[in-house]
């Protein structure tokens, strides 16, 4: 029999398909819900592998080293700073507490030790002339009588040799025991009213003539 190539189109007959009515083999139908089976050979599931993981290069000796003085470096620069500014803050406060200190004489006379002067504040009239005003206290249980004082007004943070800031002789009637009184007096000065010092930062001696 010729092979089917051989016959002509008309008398050549389609092969029959795969199944059990044809003579072939059935296919199995899968259930509902069920996916179909795969149709040819599946490729083998390849093996779990580890990610490959590089190994870490331990760093430089000498960059560890300089690393950690780098540290050190900046905590010591930190310490310095923080005392400077402490220094420099505590400062002001010492200065102002400097003038609380009452003004005592400076020479020897019987009431050195009993006369204080404090309250100083510095004014200036329309003319331009400084003047200061000032409370004299008696802390003896007599009579002062009059007396005469040579006062000299100083910055708290003057130095010794500086100029300054006003000298000025004052009259002041008496005081009586345990007493005070307000006087007030110009004064000669080369600064403006308003360049002098505040209160807090005026220290000040006297002299009892």
């Amino acid at each position: 029999m010729p092979a089917p190539e051989m016959l002509p189109p008309e008398q050549r007959r389609p092969p029959k398909p795969a199944g059990f009515l044809f003579g072939g083999q059935e296919e199995p139908v899968p259930p509902a819900g069920y996916p179909a089976p795969p149709t040819g050979s599946a490729p083998p599931p390849m093996a779990h592998r580890p990610p490959y993981a590089e190994p870490k290069t331990p760093l430089p000796q000498w960059l560890v080293m300089l690393g950690v003085a780098a540290v050190v470096g900046l905590i010591i620069a930190s310490a310095v700073w923080w005392k400077q500014r402490s220094s420099t803050e505590a400062a002001p406060v010492a200065a102002v507490a400097e003038p609380g200190a009452p003004a005592a004489a400076t020479n020897a006379h019987p009431l050195s030790k009993l006369i204080e002067i404090s309250g100083f504040r510095l004014s200036e009239d329309k003319s331009q002339r400084a003047s200061v005003k000032m409370l004299i206290i008696n802390h003896s249980t007599a009579d002062t009588g009059q007396l005469d004082l040579t006062v000299t007004l100083k910055a708290v943070n003057a130095k010794s040799g500086d100029t300054p800031l006003a000298t000025f002789d004052v009259r002041v009637p008496a005081i009586e025991p345990l007493g005070t009184r307000e006087v007030s007096t110009p004064i000669k000065t080369t600064l403006r009213a308003y360049e002098l010092p505040d209160w807090q930062f005026i220290r000040a001696e006297f002299q009892i003539k």
